[in-house]
């Protein structure tokens, strides 16, 4: 039988590449806080607001563009910010029941509430200035 010869080093550096990094550190390394990043605004680009709305409001757009809350929460706030004559527009183009469907499943798959898919809205403000 022949022996291998294997430099005494090498069993240490591979248990420390291999279990060294997980045995050694208790605590992942704290979160670092990213700084804002530069507005660049290109021309010819189509630029739009789109709102996600806290999940307990369950803000939709009616068949007329207005805003309503399904949570019947008071909304004149959002809609004084934005003028009387913003309209509003679902964000993903799906019957909402398509989308309480998908949440439904994906929260029982991931054991967590989902967010309101159907309260990301689109705002479309009538002569508004996109500068």
């Amino acid at each position: 039988m022949k022996r291998l010869l294997v430099p005494a080093a090498v069993p240490a550096v591979l248990a420390s590449v291999l279990f060294g990094a997980a045995a050694t550190s208790a605590a992942p390394a704290p979160r670092r806080e990213l700084g804002p990043e530069p507005l660049n605004v290109v021309e010819s680009f189509d630029q739009r607001l789109v709102v996600k709305f806290r999940d307990d409001v369950r803000a939709r757009s009616a068949a007329d563009g207005t805003l309503v809350s399904a949570a019947e929460r008071d909304l004149s706030p959002v809609i004084a910010a934005v003028g009387p004559s913003a309209r509003f527009r679902p964000l993903i183009g799906l019957p909402e029941s398509t989308l309480s469907a998908l949440e439904g499943r994906a929260e029982a798959r991931s054991g967590r509430a989902q967010p309101d898919l159907a309260g990301m809205l689109v705002v479309e403000v009538p002569g508004a200035n996109k500068e």
